[in-house]
């Protein structure tokens, strides 16, 4: 099944992918730069649901398998995951009335904050990255995923 995820405002897709690059996890993502994808297997209302995603300037185009029934749950996810539904105006409007924050403002509109699709992940790799480097972490990581 094919869905369309609009962005509030627009989305600035090379920075979200360079994001989830620095914390993806070798086994559980596989990033395509250049094609602006991610594909992945999250865990939807107890299905585990493979995810491609194609990331542009005004959203996600998601395929998916998801049972009919787990649809609204996994948009819940990803909206959430990729802040497609932050509204940045106000913060970047306040960031350029800043004395010296407007070329700033200016230089990076469209960021976003990048979260995770899953809460113990997101948990689970913040402990991990606590205590050692990023490089172990996403290794530690990887290796548990392939468990």
């Amino acid at each position: 099944m094919e869905l369309r995820l609009p962005a509030t405002g627009t989305l600035d897709a090379s920075h979200a992918l360079a994001v989830l690059a620095l914390h993806s996890l070798p086994a559980q993502e596989r990033l395509d730069p250049a094609a602006a994808q991610v594909q992945r297997i999250l865990q939807v209302q107890g299905h585990l649901v493979e995810i491609s995603l194609r990331l542009d300037a005004f959203g996600v185009s998601l395929t998916h398998d998801a049972p009919p029934e787990s649809v609204a749950r996994l948009t819940g996810i990803i909206n959430h995951w990729l802040g497609l539904q932050q509204d940045t105006s106000a913060a970047y409007a306040a960031l350029g009335a800043l004395p010296g924050y407007q070329p700033l403002a200016m230089a990076i509109p469209h960021l976003r904050l990048i979260s995770y699709p899953d809460p113990f992940e997101a948990l689970a790799t913040t402990v991990i990255g606590q205590q050692v480097s990023l490089a172990a972490a996403r290794t530690l990581g990887g290796r548990y995923v392939d468990t």
